[in-house]
């Protein structure tokens, strides 16, 4: 399973409309329940971070995120970058974030 990290910052006027964007994203993920996939975000102002862990594009497929992504470019101050990353350990990731999908 390959783990990417995406951090983008959005435009101050976009931040609210993209973490709506984002929680209609965990809306459907609730629904279908993907069993190959663990997603996070995180939002700090208008900074987003994206963990995404996936043996296949699991996101890419629903509708809630491909709506996400074709708004996202006009939402954007800056660039997203993608980096692949290792999980060397987790602790309690479950259930302490509060947010949308109870991460």
């Amino acid at each position: 399973m390959m783990t990417q990290i995406v951090r983008y910052r959005t435009a101050d006027w976009a931040a609210d409309a993209n973490q709506s964007a984002i929680e209609s994203v965990f809306a459907e993920l609730a629904v279908e329940a993907p069993e190959d996939l663990s997603y996070s975000v995180y939002r700090h102002g208008n900074e987003f971070v994206h963990i995404v862990a996936s043996g296949a594009d699991v996101l890419g497929r629903l509708p809630a995120f491909q709506e996400f992504l074709t708004g996202l470019r006009t939402r954007l101050a800056v660039e997203p970058t993608s980096s692949p990353v290792t999980l060397i350990g987790t602790y309690r990731s479950e259930g302490l974030g509060g947010g949308a999908g109870g991460g």
